[in-house]
């Protein structure tokens, strides 16, 4: 029994139930079998267990249902059903025969079901296709009727065509008859109108006539269809033009007796007529024919014609002046009638219609008027004596002159008007202030007298007295140009009015102090010419006195007066400033103004150069931004890197005197020098000596004219050595001395034709002291080794390299073997003068010059 159980257990039914879950077609036969198989194992077996929990009868397909996403395992089901059955084990069998009953009854009841189904859809399908064939048939009906329809529609669509294109004909045709009836009724009374606006156009009526006229230009469409379209428009061409000839003699007339009505009426035909921009310039053309023909006739009255001197000159530009400020004080009312009316019109129209005041506009023309006539004359007359008397009479009387127009209302009250009236532009022809005496004035009334007093300070410097008389002679003159004079020059200009001109005025002192420290060149040739003087007659002995005088000259140079010429150019730039800054004259706004147009009058005014002129304008308009709001013109000091850019010619023409200078000192203190090494490199019997040479790199004593230059140097440090106060920054002699003693000694050592070893080891000798020499006084400041010690080291470094080799070649001769130079190492200053100083030792001491 047991072994029967167990294989109906685990064999048979699990079996059983894998047919079910896999395939639904498994024949039922073998569920027979197994029912029939459970029935006797359940006969052959008893059981004492208690009853099963009581289930359902038949099964649904509900049992079978698992959760989604997972596979149906029988086993699972098997076990989870007999958990929830609680079924003894002693009716294990028993219970398993009624569930494989139940599993069977369910498949057949699923496989009745589906038969039931199989039919009925087999039954409704032919009754389905019948339907189908029943729409088809309908849809092709559907579509027949659709394009009848649509066929319909476009023989309904082309009918209106043709009659839309009827009906546009007709338009056309009653357009025409209307057209035709507007000319047969124009045609009566087209000579009426023409002779009315004729007659209101004789009668002065313009207004009136330009709505006349406006009325036939409308009438004349109605002749474009009629033979007489082209006579009409000619005859309305006519009286148009007929209307502008009497509009603009009318605002003649206006001007002429000054009636502001007559003139605004003619200024509303312009604009209606030509427009806003065409309009503005026929009605300021009015105004400007106007103030320009008073100012030819004043200049004419007055016409000085060849004649270019001043009284001549200055008598037309007064008489022309007065009378444009004359016929501007009469006319202002007018001008300003017109100016509002010519506002209206153009007020939001485009960019390109002139907006400027017809007030501005008429005096412009007329100022320009006035400067071509003037410039005329000041250029044919260039050649005659007196600029300087006629440049001072044209600017008095242009001072007056603007003074007196500008004061004039409206342009009292309104300031701008001055700028307009003063304003010059690239694009636009005229100048209001001709550049020709522009240039006159900044020539000879602010150039001229800078080049009067630096002329009388040059004659100082220029006398041939001692060098010493000299020096004291130009330390007087320097401390008049650097701090007399800037104030002088300053004042004149203000006292004529025209410290507008600040950046000529300020450059034209940077090039006069630049022609004054050129001539100090003359100075520094003077003691040249004493100390050549001196060393022909003392043949090359140390002059003490000489050299204290050439000290005290570059002290003069670089203390008082570097320290008098950096508080003259903070002197110069607070003066510009202040000039810059004053009350602007009328005539000073004028001149503003033709400096603001870009960099052309730079080369337009062109003196005393446009580089200075340049420089001058850009330190003016850096410090005028840099200035804070709350200081004055007058209260303010430029800070040392401002005034530092102040007067920059004259800065380096000092800044090369001052070199010179210091070149005589070191020429004064090198002339014993010289003297003493004349001899040092020619064929000395030292440098041929035949011996023993010493074991060491340098043996015996230096030469004499070598310790020489060393008592000379100590000797000379005394004098060089002087109190400094501080002040400015101290000069360094001994180093720049001892350098030029090292470049003398090595310019004489190339001079050398031949160097057995012994005169190798003498020169590595005097190297060597004058090394000491220089390390002993270049570095008794504690700083770090001088440029004349590493010249030395990289002179005897060669010398060195090439002592050793000369020894070898030597020894190697002494063997008969072949000489092999040794690698040098890393050169310290591979330099030109490094390469030539060896490869002329290598040809003196025999050496080979491949590896030089």
């Amino acid at each position: 029994r047991l072994v029967l159980w167990t294989v109906c257990t685990f064999l048979v039914f699990p079996t059983t139930l894998c047919f079910l879950s896999e395939s639904r077609k498994r024949p039922f036969h073998l569920y027979i079998l197994y029912n029939h198989l459970f029935h006797l194992i359940s006969m052959a077996t008893s059981s004492s267990s208690p009853p099963a929990t009581k289930e359902r009868e038949r099964l649904e397909l509900e049992d079978f249902e698992t959760a989604a996403g997972t596979d149906f395992d029988p086993v699972d089901w098997l076990n989870a059903r007999l958990a929830r059955s609680n079924v003894a084990f002693a009716n294990l069998d028993q219970h398993f025969s009624s569930l494989a009953m139940r599993c069977q009854l369910l498949s057949q009841d699923a496989s009745e079901g589906i038969e039931a189904a199989s039919s009925q859809l087999v039954v409704q399908l032919s009754s389905t296709a019948l339907e189908l064939d029943r729409m088809r048939e309908q849809a092709l009906s559907g579509r027949r009727r659709l394009g009848s329809v649509l066929d319909d529609l476009r023989d309904a669509d082309n009918k209106k065509q043709s009659g839309l294109s009827a009906l546009t004909d007709m338009e056309a045709v009653k357009n025409k008859v209307e057209t035709a009836r507007n000319a047969l009724r124009e045609v009566g009374s087209w000579e009426r109108k023409v002779r009315e606006c004729e007659q209101l156009v004789h009668g002065g009526r313009l207004v009136q006539a330009l709505e006349q006229l406006v009325s036939l230009r409308g009438a004349v469409n109605a002749f474009k269809m009629l033979p007489e379209y082209s006579k009409k428009e000619a005859q309305l061409q006519q009286l148009e033009e007929h209307l502008m000839s009497t509009t603009r003699r009318k605002a003649k007339q206006a001007m002429d007796r000054n009636i502001p009505a007559d003139l605004v009426a003619c200024t509303e035909v312009f604009y209606e007529v030509f427009g806003p921009s065409k309009g503005s310039e026929e009605s300021e053309g009015v105004a400007k024919a106007f103030m320009v023909d008073g100012a030819r006739k004043a200049w004419e009255a007055q016409d000085p014609g060849s004649d270019g001197s001043a009284v001549a000159l200055a008598g037309a530009l007064s008489s022309s002046l007065q009378a444009i400020a004359q016929t501007f004080r009469e006319r202002w009312t007018i001008l300003q009638a017109l100016d509002e009316a010519c506002s209206k019109h153009t007020k939001g129209t485009a960019a390109g219609v002139n907006n400027e005041s017809v007030v501005a506009t008429s005096v412009r023309a007329a100022l320009i008027l006035v400067a071509s006539k003037l410039d005329e004359v000041l250029v044919r007359t260039t050649g005659i004596e007196g600029h300087s008397e006629r440049a001072g009479a044209l600017l008095e009387e242009y001072l007056e002159g603007f003074a007196a127009l500008a004061s004039c209302p409206p342009m009292g009250e309104k300031e701008e008007l001055w700028h307009q009236c003063c304003k010059e532009c690239l694009d636009k022809p005229g100048e209001v202030l001709p550049w020709s005496l522009v240039r006159d004035v900044v020539k000879y009334m602010v150039l001229q007298p800078m080049e009067a007093d630096v002329s009388s300070l040059l004659a100082n410097v220029r006398a041939p007295n001692k060098a010493s008389e000299a020096v004291l002679a130009a330390e007087s003159s320097a401390k008049k140009l650097t701090q007399t004079y800037p104030a002088i020059w300053a004042r004149h200009v203000e006292e004529r009015n025209i410290a507008v001109l600040a950046p000529a005025w300020l450059a034209g002192i940077d090039a006069a102090s630049a022609t004054y420290w050129k001539e100090w060149t003359r100075l520094v040739s003077t003691f040249e010419n004493t100390l050549n003087a001196r060393a022909d007659s003392q043949q090359g002995a140390f002059d003490g006195g000489l050299l204290s005088e050439c000290i005290q000259l570059h002290s003069l140079l670089h203390d008082t007066i570097s320290k008098q010429f950096s508080a003259s150019q903070v002197q110069a730039l607070q003066l510009a400033m202040k000039m810059n800054g004053a009350t602007k004259t009328p005539l000073g706004l004028a001149i503003r103004q033709k400096m603001q147009v870009g960099e052309q009058w730079y080369q337009r005014l062109g003196a005393p150069s446009e580089e200075g002129l340049k420089a001058a304008s850009a330190l003016l308009s850096a410090t005028l931004s840099t200035q804070s709001a709350t200081t004055s013109s007058s209260s303010f000091v430029p800070g040392p890197k401002q005034a530092a850019r102040a007067l920059p010619s004259s800065a380096s023409v000092l800044h090369k005197v001052e070199a010179q200078a210091k070149e005589l000192v070191i020429a004064c203190c090198l002339r014993p020098v010289s003297a003493t090494l004349q001899d040092y490199g020619a064929e000395r019997r030292e440098w041929v000596a035949e011996g023993i040479v010493s074991p060491f790199m340098s043996g015996g004593n230096p030469m004499s004219c070598i310790t020489s230059i060393g008592e000379h140097l100590f000797a000379v440090m005394p004098q060089l050595e002087r109190p400094h106060d501080g002040s400015s920054e101290e000069v360094q002699w001994l180093p720049a001395i001892l350098e030029a003693v090292v470049e003398q000694v090595l310019d004489h050592v190339l001079k050398i034709r031949r160097l057995t070893a012994l005169g190798t080891q003498q020169l590595v000798t005097d190297l060597e002291y004058l090394h000491k020499i220089c390390t002993a006084l270049g570095s008794s400041d504690g700083a770090e080794q001088s440029a004349a010690s590493k010249r030395l080291s990289e002179a005897l470094e060669v010398v060195r390299f090439l002592f050793q080799q000369q020894q070898r070649q030597a020894e190697a001769a002494a063997k008969g073997e072949a000489f092999a130079e040794e690698p040098r190492g890393q050169p310290t200053n591979n330099n030109a003068s490094e390469k030539r100083l060896e490869k002329t030792l290598r040809i003196a001491m025999g050496l080979p010059l491949a590896s030089a």
